[in-house]
């Protein structure tokens, strides 16, 4: 497909998501305007696309900065000619928290860079796209925002909103030539952080009456590793095999496993009947106060004294 005559506008450009969509708008020969915070690497980027016969412009900026992303978007649309595609792509993630323990500000600092961030630069860039009846803007969401990421409230929040306006603002002006979308991956390679293992290894086979057997040194497979357990070295992928928890997860399900988070009421756990044979059980209170297992029958109970916390292991997500 050809950009030719056409201006990208990229944030959160210099890595990543970002990096690998000027790459590819270059070599469909589009004129960039990109914008990342980390100057360096957003002119080690241009310094990469001077093999490509286009025009590239960087700035360096703070998204959740309305009059610097008004400032940016004004004078690379004046320099090249409008602004015809918005890939809104920076934001922030790496932070893991309880809700609680959550910091108002840094709900805040979410939301003004992952939610106003997109605002800021949709609203500025739009009325170039209005104006040719003629543009594409594309969220960078996450699937956090989809299914929530466990102590990450804040994270999938902002991400979450995005998708919601995403949903509106395409209502609003598709019919005016400009279609607005949002894409929602996991995590990717490469990434910025060469300390971050974004792969996780999965492990499970089928054992007696629905138990898994997981050997940790037979690994089935590996997979994109969800970002609340990325450089965690005892989390694990396990392969459910058959159908369990009353048929609510279906057979070849992977759950993620972070054996160092406490495990409460109402979590899905694997617990170790031995060294190796597991029962994917979900974990419940008497009236008493006594915590048990469930598995697919509700009348099979499983009682777990404080001895039997240690073979507990947290499911925090779950890959259906």
């Amino acid at each position: 497909m050809s950009l030719e005559n056409k201006t990208a506008l990229i944030t959160g450009a210099a890595v990543g998501i970002g990096r690998a969509c000027a790459i590819l708008f270059a070599e469909d020969g589009a004129n960039l305007i990109l914008v990342d915070m980390n100057g360096e690497k957003l002119e080690s980027l241009k310094e990469e696309l001077k093999k490509y016969p286009m025009r590239v412009l960087t700035y360096t900026g703070d998204v959740s900065d309305y009059a610097r992303v008004s400032q940016i978007v004004e004078d690379g649309a004046k320099k090249l000619g409008g602004v015809d595609i918005l890939v809104n792509n920076a934001g922030i993630w790496r932070s893991w928290h309880d809700f609680l323990e959550i910091p108002v500000e840094e709900w805040k600092k979410f939301i003004d860079v992952n939610l106003m961030g997109t605002v800021y630069f949709t609203r500025a860039a739009l009325p170039y796209m209005l104006e040719k009846g003629w543009g594409r803007v594309i969220n960078v969401s996450s699937v956090a925002a989809v299914y929530g990421n466990i102590r990450m409230a804040h994270y999938s929040a902002s991400k979450g909103a995005i998708n919601s306006l995403t949903l509106a603002l395409a209502k609003e002006v598709t019919a005016k030539g400009v279609t607005v979308n949002s894409v929602c991956p996991g995590s990717v390679s490469p990434s910025e952080n060469d300390d971050i293992d974004l792969m996780i290894s999965v492990y499970g086979t089928a054992g007696r009456n629905g138990d898994v057997v997981i050997n940790m040194e037979e690994e089935i497979k590996k997979m994109p590793c969800p970002v609340g357990l990325q450089n965690k070295k005892d989390a694990y992928g396990a392969n459910l095999c058959t159908r369990r928890l009353g048929n609510l997860l279906p057979a070849r399900s992977v759950l993620f496993v972070d054996p160092q988070e406490p495990v409460s009421v109402g979590d899905i756990a694997v617990y170790y009947s031995n060294e190796m044979e597991a029962k994917i059980i979900s974990v419940r209170e008497n009236e008493q106060g006594q915590l048990y297992g469930v598995r697919w029958n509700p009348d099979e109970k499983i009682l777990l004294e404080n001895d039997d916390m240690p073979r507990l292991h947290r499911v925090v997500s779950i890959n259906l």
